[in-house]
């Protein structure tokens, strides 16, 4: 196995164990100055001070687009914020600066998905969402949603 092969398989393991253990925190820090929570009792995303960690405000309403039980976040590359909505089987996608409902970014089960877990946009830009129902780590289109493995 060649340096190449041996860092890709490295990073490939780097981004499986972020989107295992992203959702056992909720949390993603953009800057010093927004800290985003999800807050799954609340089917909201919260947002905190950075610095102080004093609330803000709510970014994404209750339940907006149909979010349930939210657990895993994360900002595309497009600047949008995305929830996986662990008891919807989506993930959806919200504006990254207003928090509107844009739309159901990874629809409903697509490519098997059940109860989303942690999302990442991996450095190729696909999204990778962890599926807790079947142990599995699915790999979506970036710009579209579409499944592809």
């Amino acid at each position: 196995m060649n340096a190449q092969n041996l860092l890709s398989l490295f990073n490939l393991k780097a981004l499986v164990l972020a989107i295992l253990l992203l959702p056992l925190i909720g949390i993603i820090n953009i800057n010093a100055e927004e800290l985003f929570v999800t807050s799954s009792d609340g089917d909201e995303v919260l947002l905190y001070d950075g610095a102080t960690g004093a609330f803000i405000d709510v970014f994404v309403t209750a339940g907006s687009g149909g979010l349930n039980n939210p657990r895993g976040i994360a900002f595309g590359p497009d600047g949008n914020l995305y929830v996986s909505s662990f008891s919807g089987d989506e993930v959806l996608r919200y504006d990254g600066i207003t928090g509107a409902f844009i739309d159901a970014f990874v629809p409903v089960m697509s490519g098997g998905l059940e109860n989303p877990q942690g999302i990442v946009f991996g450095p190729n830009g696909s999204l990778y969402v962890g599926s807790e129902e079947n142990d599995n780590v699915l790999k979506y289109n970036g710009a579209t949603g579409a499944f592809i493995e």
